[in-house]
């Protein structure tokens, strides 16, 4: 019954430039991507690729330190 009326709403246009459908739709995508990202883990081979193509990203900027004396 549900999925009738929704397509009904669509029909009538209901859907369009709500801004409160549109705030619940962006919820319910996002919180959809959060969820699949974090039922995945990469395994070890996985990371050491992405590692290896991004290596510059991990690096940390060389830190230099002095005390006057």
């Amino acid at each position: 019954m549900r999925g009738i009326l929704v397509r009904e709403a669509q029909t009538l246009g209901l859907d369009c430039g709500d801004s409160d459908i549109r705030s619940r739709l962006a919820q319910k995508t996002n919180f959809l991507t959060l969820s699949v990202a974090q039922s995945t883990e990469p395994d070890d081979a996985a990371l050491k690729v992405i590692l290896n193509k991004n290596s510059e990203r991990f690096l940390s900027p060389v830190a230099i330190a002095f005390q006057q004396i």
